[in-house]
């Protein structure tokens, strides 16, 4: 469902069903959208880049099979009437799951995808122990023009990655390999950003310890960061195909991107889940940022968005942590801002009780 604000969110109009949950494949079950994702045209300002919405989601169906289905407005979300897109339904063991789109430049958009490939979502799942991750995954880069009524080019931004994440959080029980803290593997799934000239950057989480070398290791989680440029038939790595890790022995992961133009300049965030704060294993983690100006990325070290270190849950936090550019106008300081949002757990002492959902702001100067 899409709901509309056309007064800055002070009122809404009637939902509309942009995919709607029915038996797709016609097996006499109903099938269900879960996980959807709405964008938009963030450059440039155009009367035919303006109206356009653009929703992702990930459909489940009765057999336990799943696909990336994709719909598109172009009223501004008042109405889905152009027709949806099912991509890469999977099949036995593979798996298709957290979708993002895009809108770019010249009409381009970009649906990006995680695949768990032919060897299926980690090899550890039948396995000993069950939830260890490991195995190979892709990163799918699927190319519409014309507003995304046309497929352009179906490419791997990522092909055979190595390696996924377990299914939870390590360090894993010697006895059922499961791990002590929250849900993890969503971390490889992909977050995108589009820059002004139609660059796109996508960020997403990688096992950097071989599971089946060491099961057991805390460490489960190094952010990558790789880009294209229109028609987004290469990809091109970034740092080794890394991202920066401050915290060795610790994980990382739940990446998000965002980027704002200030002054001319593209400025690009990305935040994660770091646990690098932990006093035992991995228990508490912050919610960590940097930011760099269009495709350098200056050796910084990050800025902690948080004030207080979260304790880590022992089952789910949710997998949106997420930003968004905006703006704010004061005396001082204008259209220079990304917010971030999170799970924050920093009223728990303990892997139990509720989770919170906060949100603050990054200034971007430099």
């Amino acid at each position: 469902m899409v709901t509309r604000s056309t007064n800055n969110g002070l009122t809404w109009q009637a939902p509309k069903v942009a995919i709607a949950g029915a038996d797709w494949d016609n097996d006499g079950f109903i099938d269900v959208p879960d996980k959807p994702w709405l964008d938009v045209h963030p450059f440039p300002n155009s009367s035919a880049a303006n109206p356009m919405v653009y929703i992702t989601c990930t459909m489940f169906f009765h057999n336990g099979t799943s696909a990336i289905f994709f719909a598109r407005s172009s009223n501004y979300g008042s109405s889905f009437a152009g027709g949806i897109w099912e991509m890469s339904r999977g099949s036995g063991t593979i798996l298709v799951q957290g979708s993002r789109p895009i809108g770019g430049r010249n009409g381009d958009v970009l649906v990006c995808f995680y695949d768990a490939g032919s060897d299926g979502w980690g090899p550890g799942n039948t396995g000993n122990p069950p939830y260890s991750g490991g195995g190979v995954f892709d990163i799918n880069a699927v190319h519409f023009s014309n507003y995304g009524a046309t497929l352009s080019n179906w490419e791997f931004a990522v092909s055979d990655m190595s390696y996924e994440l377990p299914y939870y959080l390590g360090p894993a029980d010697p006895v059922t390999g499961n791990g002590k803290y929250h849900r993890w593997w969503g971390g490889m799934w992909p977050s995108v950003a589009m820059l002004p000239n139609g660059t796109v950057f996508i960020v997403f989480t990688v096992d950097d310890v071989d599971p089946s070398v060491d099961p057991f290791n805390p460490e489960c989680g190094q952010i990558c960061i790789i880009r294209s440029f229109p028609p987004y038939t290469q990809w091109t790595p970034l740092s080794n195909n890394g991202f920066p890790n401050y915290s060795p022995g610790h994980g990382h992961g739940y990446p998000t991107i965002g980027v704002k133009k200030v002054s001319g300049n593209a400025i690009i965030t990305v935040a994660w889940e770091d646990h690098g704060s932990s006093r035992i294993d991995i228990e508490l983690y912050d919610i960590n940022a940097i930011k760099h100006i269009d495709s350098v990325i200056p050796p910084i070290y990050p800025l902690t968005v948080n004030d207080f270190s979260s304790y880590s849950d022992s089952l789910f936090i949710g997998d949106y942590i997420d930003c968004g550019a905006s703006a704010k106008v004061t005396a001082n300081v204008t259209d220079r801002v990304i917010y971030i949002v999170w799970t924050d757990r920093s009223d728990q002492t303990t892997t139990g009780g509720e989770s919170d959902v906060w949100a603050d702001m990054i200034e971007l100067f430099y």
